[in-house]
């Protein structure tokens, strides 16, 4: 039956609306089962819930990453033009009215300004390069050191003897160091990518902290030794020590650089120990012909002396040749010189007196000439003797005096900058070679820089390029002995020889003389002045203050030895050229009342560990009546077989060089004259200026027959 008024839409879109929602159940159910799942965002990443830590997981592990990582990659830092802003505000105007003008002009920084200094980081810096000294030299020296010394420096005292004197042997070494050069270093820009240190950062900053030194041993094969590091001298100035305690940081570096420039001398310079007995000390430079200042004094002294003698005894001759001369005024022979004789142009030679010599060329007109040979020679020697005397002037001058001032540049403006230093470790006999190198303050210590050179920052000094090896240098022994004659076995007796044995005392070598057959060891015993005295260690420890004897240049004590004492201490150069005096009984009872001195041995034995075996004759050398030379064998205390030849021995600059400076210790202790200058020498005979010359014996007696000769 038609539903009346119900259209079929009507009808059945009940149906198709229950249709249509269980279809959408039936749809969402199947979506649970089939469909993709849920998802969340989680750092623009969509995952599903169970995994929405993940990314969080994944980015805490980058970022702990970054905080372990040993080079993170830093941000870049906002740069400032500083430069810009400076010169904006120093020449713009400050107002705005017309009349007020710029401060300054332009101001321009070069090298080190603002804009270097804060690009040091960014750029590589050339490291410091200090140079090599140059011209190395070294030499020995012997003295004997003033106790007061040894008082006040115990390490010194671990390396003298235990007991006065207190001899030592050292090696000085000297050398050039060019501070142009290390100024030239800092100043120039290197090549490729790397800049110069910037000015700021040393510019009145550079100052010589050290001066180093190596040397090498010579071993008995005559191979170097290994390279060894030479200890400063004990007491001396050394900015080396606690340098690590004195420096922790950049801004404790003017600090340093200022104690080295105050005491300048003392670091590049060290001063030897003050000595008591012996020669001065000299640099290297100065003592390295082989003859010191001393023994070139004595040399010339001795050579003037010889030649005033020869100068009094070539008058002498003149004066006698001067009687004996005959005459010219009216003939060839002699005219009446003692009055009686005279007249006219007669008379012949006095009696009683001989010849006179022939007449000269000056007797006859027109011919040239002939000077008297005795007159040329005197006038040669005289020649001598000014010249030597103006070359021992020279030596005895004080230093100062020789020397032109010199104006005082500072480190980076002098190109000759004298180093040196000493050896005190050195051993007596041993043979050395060494080197040199400067340290100076490293201007890069606590700078930024870039990572590369990190390790350029770390050191507060720079250390300098080594110096060449100075030549082998053999430090003196403390005993020597000389072959000085020798004989074979004869008629007269068996083998023989006569040896001088030299032993460093108190200063000075002191000689002792054997005469050994085979069989005998070399012994003597050197005899010292009785004057020598030693220090009473005992009151100078307790605080007991002698006297300082302060050099004068014009009044010098050649020997070293100081005045009375024989040990008197002293400082300062050499002055003038002394005699000796033997000493009053006054000026030897002087010699006891200081009450800080004692005497010394008389005299020291010697002892060479050398036994004398044979001598014998070397074949002649062919010619008609040469001296057949003579060889000695001995065995030294290395059982060694030594052979020595008196010839060789005698000439050696060693020989003679012990030899003079024995002969100068002979008169150590004793008081001091001044030298008699040779032009105020009297020559025996001669006649003063304004003085009647004296009757001699051989003069003729006065005449009782008139008034002599003369012409007419």
């Amino acid at each position: 039956m038609k539903l009346k008024g119900i259209n079929a839409f009507e009808q059945y879109v009940d149906k198709a609306l229950f249709g249509i929602v269980g279809a959408s159940l039936l749809g969402v159910l199947a979506w649970q089962f089939v469909g993709p799942g849920n998802q969340i965002d989680v750092a623009g990443q969509s995952v599903d819930p169970d995994k929405a830590f993940n990314p969080v997981r994944t980015q805490a592990e980058a970022i702990l990453a970054k905080v372990g990582s040993q080079s993170p990659a830093l941000p870049t830092p906002p740069r400032s033009d500083v430069l810009r802003r400076f010169e904006d505000r120093l020449t713009k105007g400050v107002s705005p009215g017309k009349n007020i003008v710029a401060l300054a002009p332009r101001l321009s920084l070069g090298a080190g300004g603002a804009a270097d200094l804060a690009g040091g980081a960014e750029a590589p810096i050339a490291p410091l390069a200090v140079p090599a000294p140059t011209g190395v030299t070294a030499a020995t020296f012997a003295s004997a050191i003033d106790p007061m010394e040894i008082i006040a420096n115990e390490e010194l005292a671990k390396l003298v003897p235990t007991e006065q004197p207190f001899d030592k042997q050292a090696v000085s070494v000297e050398a050039v160091f060019d501070g142009t050069t290390l100024a030239k270093s800092l100043e120039n820009d290197p090549e490729g990518d790397a800049r110069s240190i910037p000015l700021g950062w040393w510019r009145g900053q550079m100052g010589v902290i050290a001066v180093e030194m190596e040397r090498e041993r010579q071993l008995s094969s005559g191979e170097w030794g290994e390279a060894t590091v030479v200890p400063p001298m004990p007491g001396r100035v050394s900015l080396l020590k606690d340098l690590d305690k004195a420096v922790k940081s950049k801004g404790d570096l003017p600090m340093l650089v200022s104690k080295a420039d105050q005491a300048q001398d003392l670091v590049m310079r060290p001063s030897y120990y003050n000595i008591i007995a012996g020669p001065e000390w000299t640099p290297p430079s100065e003592m390295s012909t082989g003859e010191s200042k001393t023994e070139k004094i004595d040399r010339i002294q001795k050579q003037i002396n010889d030649l005033v003698k020869e100068e009094a005894a070539l008058k002498r001759r003149l004066e006698q040749q001067g009687k004996q001369a005959p005459d010219r005024g009216g003939g060839r022979e002699t005219e009446g010189e003692g009055g009686g004789h005279g007249g006219g142009g007669g008379g012949g030679r006095q009696p009683g007196r001989p010849p006179g010599p022939p007449p000269t060329n000056r007797d006859r007109p027109g011919q040239p000439v002939k000077k008297n040979p005795l007159e040329t020679k005197l006038e040669e020697v005289q020649g001598k003797i000014t010249k030597a005397q103006a070359e021992l002037d020279k030596a005895s001058a004080p230093e100062q005096a020789t020397r032109e001032p010199e104006k005082r540049l500072t480190l980076l403006e002098n190109p000759k900058v004298r180093v040196w230093t000493h050896d005190m470790t050195a051993e007596p006999g041993a043979t050395y070679r060494y080197r040199l190198r400067v340290v100076t303050n490293n201007p890069l210590f606590g700078q930024k820089l870039i990572e590369a050179q990190k390790d350029d920052a770390q050191a507060p000094i720079a250390r300098g390029e080594w110096s060449e090896w100075t030549d082998a240098i053999t430090v003196e022994a403390k005993e020597y002995f000389f072959i000085t004659g020798a004989s074979p076995s004869d008629d007269i007796g068996g083998a023989r020889a006569s040896a001088e044995l030299y032993k460093f005392y108190y200063g000075f070598w002191r000689k002792g003389t054997a005469a050994v057959e085979p069989g005998d060891v070399l012994a003597s015993e050197a005899k010292l002045p009785d004057e020598l005295r030693l220090w009473d260690m005992d009151k100078l420890k307790a605080g007991a203050k002698p006297k300082i004897t302060l050099n004068d240049p014009a009044a010098d004590e050649r020997d070293g030895g100081g005045g009375g004492h024989g040990g008197e201490r002293r400082r300062g150069g050499r002055g003038e050229t002394e005699e000796v005096a033997q000493p009053s009984a006054e000026d030897k009872a002087k010699l006891n009342d200081d009450g800080l001195s004692k005497p010394a041995p008389k005299t020291i034995p010697f002892l060479v560990d050398a036994m004398m075996l044979d001598a014998a004759a070397l074949p002649s050398s062919g010619d008609r009546g040469s001296k057949s030379k003579v060889r000695t064998f001995l065995r030294d205390r290395a059982g060694q077989i030594v052979v020595r030849y008196p010839d060789v021995d005698g000439s050696s600059d060693l020989y003679k060089r012990l030899a003079s400076n024995a002969r100068m210790g002979e008169n150590q202790g004793r008081p001091k004259v001044k030298a008699v200058n040779p032009q105020d020498v009297p020559v025996p005979g001669a006649q003063r200026p304004g003085e009647d010359r004296p009757g001699r014996r051989d003069d003729p007696p006065p005449s009782d027959d008139g008034g002599g000769g003369g012409g007419g």
